[in-house]
């Protein structure tokens, strides 16, 4: 947990990964992670049977739910506290707390997206672009705007030995391949 400090000048992030089987079992938590495993498994129903078979999503407990806290002193609203990316997840659920910050380009210009507690915005990962090329990968990015920001995202993940069309790699070696370039 962070602690708020009016003498601090800049950001403070803390972050970690929740899924089933890495933390004592909590109720709220566990409630969470299955409600929005369904939102993003009806995501993918949507592309029919064939693209399900294609894409052999995770089976049950391989999702992460990613918890962010941002303690902000002295930022401005349009300072990045996380830059612009886009996700390597299938798909990314970004779980409304009501917190302001996340933006996402669209034609070029970057818009703010609010959402409140129990909204959930879904947004398509690289992966899902390489299978679908009407699927673009969502970019976004988180800005400042109040002192504090907490947020929630779940990451939908392919299985590791999936083969994506485009780098002809696996999804796991690609997955590996970006800890480890994040990790230099």
């Amino acid at each position: 947990t962070l602690q708020y400090d009016p003498e601090y000048q800049g950001i403070t992030r803390s972050m970690f990964d929740v899924a089933p089987g890495m933390f004592p079992e909590n109720p709220s938590i566990t409630h969470l992670y299955n409600q929005v495993k369904v939102v993003c498994h009806d995501v993918l129903e949507r592309l029919g049977e064939h693209g399900l078979h294609r894409l052999k999503a995770l089976p049950e407990g391989m999702h992460r739910i990613r918890i962010a806290q941002y303690l902000l002193s002295g930022v401005g609203s349009d300072e990045e506290l996380f830059p612009p990316h886009r996700d390597f997840s299938l798909l990314t659920a970004f779980i409304g707390s009501g917190a302001p910050g996340l933006q996402v380009q669209t034609q070029g210009a970057w818009r703010s997206v609010h959402l409140e507690y129990g909204d959930v915005l879904i947004g398509a990962g690289t992966p899902l672009s390489q299978f679908f090329k009407d699927w673009k990968a969502l970019h976004h990015r988180v800005v400042g705007g109040a002192d504090y920001r907490l947020s929630a995202f779940m990451f939908y993940e392919l299985d590791r030995d999936v083969v994506l069309p485009k780098s002809r790699e696996t999804y796991g070696d690609m997955m590996d391949r970006v800890r480890r370039d994040t990790h230099r």
